[in-house]
């Protein structure tokens, strides 16, 4: 891993995008946890969970978390439109609509990619 971490790092100056020590994290499982991964001689962080395009991604490989996430955004959504929930003057139809492209859309982005382990189960 560190020479594949040295190597971007020598294509990266050919190309102009400049890695960020201070934004780039290493997470590790199945490997020696004492060897560090360095930068230009930097160690650079490990960590047990780091958020990517708004999925949580864990050492654990399960999606346990990322639901967990997922649903407190959802009751937040939910919450944030309690307003529309109420209104005598829209549909049923404009209701349903607004879940759909809201509250689900908040509830299933990145479900496609969840690896799930028994424990995620309910």
């Amino acid at each position: 891993m560190q020479a594949k971490v040295g190597n971007l790092n020598i294509n990266e100056k050919k190309t102009r995008p400049k890695i960020n020590l201070r934004k780039t994290v290493v997470m590790k499982w199945n490997v020696n946890p004492g060897v560090k991964i360095q930068l230009e001689g930097s160690d650079i962080e490990e960590v047990e969970k780091f958020v990517y395009l708004g999925a949580t991604v864990t050492t654990t490989g399960g999606a346990g978390e990322d639901i967990s996430v997922r649903l407190g955004k959802v009751q937040a959504v939910f919450c944030n439109l309690k307003n529309i929930w109420r209104n005598s003057q829209l549909s049923i139809n404009t209701k349903l609509s607004i879940f759909r492209s809201s509250v689900l859309a908040v509830l299933l982005y990145g479900c496609e990619t969840w690896r799930m382990i028994k424990s995620d189960e309910i």
